[in-house]
């Protein structure tokens, strides 16, 4: 998906990662990721995409062409619809939070569905609202979760 985002100083740029064999026919996720960007004044510069969870991570056309993106200073995070999409277990997620971060990006799953995660007491990895903060860093919302109220 070509980037339609301005190119304003400051503003923090991320990319879209979404892993489905059927696509996004309705553009749901990436609608939804957009929104979460947009909730956070962070600017989406572009969507990369695999059709295929089974293949290893690192040997995904579109997971490869974002950390490119990444690397080259073209974005500074990366937003994903769940954390299934780029890894298998928690501890996988944190390792690749925090590969992201010693490249200087931060990882971001937009979905609600996060196993361990709830309405309002998901947590983001490395979630900045204009820099990037250290490796492993979470940040919990304050609002009580749905059991609470």
């Amino acid at each position: 998906m070509p980037s339609d985002a301005p190119q304003l100083p400051g503003r923090v740029r991320v990319g879209l990662y979404f892993v489905s064999a059927a696509g996004d026919p309705d553009g749901v996720l990436e609608r939804n990721c957009r929104q979460h960007a947009e909730a956070r004044e962070w600017v989406v510069a572009g969507g990369f995409t695999d059709s295929a969870v089974e293949i290893a991570l690192a040997e995904r056309e579109g997971w490869l062409a974002l950390v490119e993106a990444l690397e080259r200073g073209e974005i500074q995070g990366v937003l994903t619809w769940n954390r299934a999409m780029v890894a298998d277990t928690s501890e996988e997620w944190d390792r690749l939070a925090a590969i992201l971060a010693d490249r200087g990006g931060f990882l971001v799953s937009c979905a609600l569905n996060t196993p361990g995660q709830s309405l309002y007491g998901r947590s983001l990895t490395n979630a900045p609202s204009g820099t990037p903060r250290a490796a492993g860093r979470r940040i919990r919302s304050d609002r009580p979760s749905s059991r609470e109220a």
